[in-house]
């Protein structure tokens, strides 16, 4: 977006503000609460969020105030997040926001969270609860406000972001339309991320959320909400083995692989170096559809129990590691990827694991890739995984490659799910 254009949407955004046109009801729950920001950094699709750049005001940050009176200030002695934050202060009643333009894609479920600290923070109209909030005005989108004097909380909201591929203004504000307000309030680390569903399987039965699941079964997780669901329940049709590979595709369908052979209705006999196609007419504790031939291994060289496909990615191509080492490509081994039918029907390599700190010594269980950025690989190992610079990723936890080491990408555990991960897909 060119500056002309930011700036159109920046004074339709203010005339929005200062009108009160905000016309949509709120698409999802608001939180506020002692929580962590569920979205990782490199969902988030604001710039600046914790404001710690800038030479006098915090990059790509902008101000809008109501009524005059209002005062701005980046404040480098408070933060939760970084060294600092930015603040509002207004003495007599008014409306408010430290203002970004956002380019978000259309009809997209997102969720916007950040952290606000307050002082005194009062009502002076008390037509609609305003006090400290993070907001999209033209959505209805709202946290929920914080009056009074409240150490750092974490606060959240999830909303659709309509038909229009427009951007939208995100506002960390002190008041809001029809409701002034007064006191002081601080910002940081204000996210807005597309809200990302993580589908699971797991090598062991167990039970989180309150969904039971077994080794046979697709789970569902949205980190926005952190919920659970049963995506797919393998006994419905047909599927006894572990599955232990997945990638479901934008239509819901799913390819997978399984850990050791089996009778799969409509298909006959799989083994653990083929890949299946699931077509669903229903998902969920009522899972029905059929099942497809997609990849059979022994036509594309993998014909040996080393050769058994234990992650997988893929629809137009597929992207595999291998349970050991393989010929497929060479000196193939474990922790690496490898893809199939890029370009032309051979093997190419996708990831050498050796080029990734200590992930020789590894074997890769579940494999995802493209959120934001379509390079980022998403990795998960069969035994905890120690790069070498004092970070430990265990087997019940999922971590994106990144230069120059390895980060965090979803924690099971602090969702409630401790078991170990057999195969992921993260939504696109």
């Amino acid at each position: 977006m060119n500056h002309r254009q930011l700036l159109r949407v920046l004074i339709i955004a203010l005339a929005a503000l200062a009108l009160g046109s905000v016309t949509a009801a709120q698409d999802g729950p608001a939180t506020v609460g002692p929580l962590s920001p569920v979205s990782p950094p490199w969902w988030n699709v604001m710039q600046n969020s914790s404001y710690e750049s800038g030479s006098t005001n915090p990059d790509s940050w902008s101000t809008y105030s109501a009524l005059p009176g209002a005062l701005f200030t980046w404040d480098p002695t408070v933060a939760v997040d970084g060294a600092k934050s930015v603040r509002i202060v207004q003495t007599s009643a008014n409306d408010a926001c430290w203002l970004q333009a956002v380019a978000v894609d259309p009809n997209t479920e997102y969720v916007l969270s950040g952290w606000i600290k307050t002082q005194g923070v009062a009502h002076t109209d008390q037509s609609v609860d305003a006090g400290a909030n993070l907001s999209v005005p033209g959505t209805g989108a709202r946290t929920p406000a914080l009056v009074g004097t409240h150490d750092w909380r974490y606060v959240s909201v999830v909303f659709n972001s309509g038909p229009m591929p427009t951007p939208l203004v995100i506002c960390a504000r002190l008041g809001y339309p029809d409701g002034a307000t007064t006191g002081t309030a601080w910002f940081d680390n204000v996210q807005l991320a597309p809200v990302k569903r993580l589908y699971l399987t797991s090598s062991q039965d167990g039970k989180v959320g309150g969904v039971s699941f077994t080794r046979s079964d697709v789970l569902v997780h949205n980190p926005a909400l952190n919920t659970w669901a049963l995506y797919f329940d393998g006994s419905d049709v047909g599927i006894t083995r572990n599955v232990d590979c997945i990638e479901v595709l934008w239509t819901g369908a799913i390819i997978m692989s399984l850990q050791s052979a089996q009778n799969v209705p409509g298909v006959g006999l799989v083994k653990p170096q083929d890949l299946i196609f699931f077509e669903p007419t229903s998902t969920g504790a009522d899972t029905a559809g059929t099942f497809y031939w997609t990849l059979i291994g022994s036509n594309v060289g993998l014909d040996t129990a080393a050769e058994n496909i234990d992650a997988c990615a893929g629809a137009s191509y597929y992207v595999i590691s291998t349970a050991g080492q393989n010929d497929i490509y060479f000196d193939g081994r474990d922790e690496d990827l490898f893809a199939y039918g890029n370009g032309g029907n051979y093997w190419s390599l996708r990831l050498d694991g050796s080029t990734v700190p200590n992930l020789e010594r590894e074997d890769v269980w579940g494999h995802s890739w493209g959120l934001i950025n379509t390079s980022d690989i998403y990795l998960s190992t069969r035994d905890t995984y120690s790069p070498g610079n004092g970070a430990r990723f265990t087997n019940k936890q999922i971590f994106v490659v990144h230069e120059p080491w390895p980060e965090l990408f979803w924690d099971g555990p602090a969702h409630g799910f401790r078991f170990v991960i057999d195969g992921f897909s993260i939504e696109r």
